[in-house]
């Protein structure tokens, strides 16, 4: 299965530099290429953003929902030989909210420390279970094939996941193979077969669908939580998105990115 995500606008957004030229050579025989801003940095001026009403990634896909006149958002389709199928902004938005409201049904707390992991290839449930993490102040951990087994269970441990979202039966089963101590739950986007589900069972594992979470937010819906993760020091909005890079000895290394209001 592959996912397209586009980013129609009524018009281009115009961007602070010509992208055919995007950094400046400084004087010297080394070659050093700079950004454009490099300059306006040195002075402590810096581009925090380039539309004011877009400054999170929660606030940035509302601005597409809303400059697209809730055009298409997500398509996809199960082989190359078949056509997209799409569904638009407003209708992701809502099943993101949905499944958020059932993460919270689940008993999460109400906080901005809650990780939520991602094991799975590109598809529309992705991008779901992201928004989702968005409406709630809740911390996506994407977990890849690259990195292999063994360190996707160290990520879990290390960052405390107990709920993993994962797209089939066989990284399902990954996962119950190494059992991390921490794991709780697992939301499968597919199905999965009655022994992995009696394999969940004899390891303390909650098997779930994605449909499942998604049905119990719609029956229950919890209100948004996006102020959860204000920063109450200076009022700044603080959005975590975290990353773990892979290396080849050692275990997995932890990065951030943040957006900041």
């Amino acid at each position: 299965m592959s996912c397209y995500c586009p980013n129609w606008t009524e018009s281009p957004l115009e961007v602070p530099v010509n992208l055919n030229h995007q950094s400046d050579l400084l004087k010297g025989p080394e070659i050093v290429h700079v950004s454009k801003f490099y300059k306006e940095a040195i002075e402590g001026k810096y581009l925090s953003n380039i539309a004011t009403d877009a400054k999170t990634l929660y606030e940035t896909f509302r601005k597409g929902a809303k400059v697209s006149n809730n055009g298409k958002c997500l398509g996809w389709r199960e082989n190359i030989s078949k056509p997209f199928q799409w569904i638009n902004y407003n209708e992701t938005l809502l099943r993101a909210r949905n499944f958020g409201s059932g993460l919270m049904g689940l008993g999460l707390p109400k906080s901005n420390q809650i990780f939520i992991g991602i094991f799975s290839q590109n598809c529309p449930e992705w991008i779901l279970t992201e928004q989702a993490a968005y409406c709630f102040s809740m911390v996506i951990v994407p977990l890849y094939d690259t990195l292999g087994p063994e360190a996707c269970s160290f990520i879990i441990n290390q960052a405390e996941i107990s709920v993993v979202v994962v797209d089939t039966d066989e990284k399902c089963n990954q996962l119950l193979d190494r059992s991390p101590k921490c794991l709780r739950r697992i939301i499968v986007v597919r199905g999965t077969r009655p022994s992995t589900n009696q394999k969940a069972r004899n390891r303390g594992v909650e098997l779930l669908t994605f449909d499942e979470v998604e049905k119990a937010g719609t029956s229950r819906t919890h209100p948004e939580q996006v102020n959860g993760d204000c920063d109450q020091r200076d009022g700044r909005f603080v959005r975590f998105y975290v990353l773990f890079r892979n290396s080849h000895r050692n275990p997995p290394t932890c990065a951030r990115y943040v957006t900041l209001r």
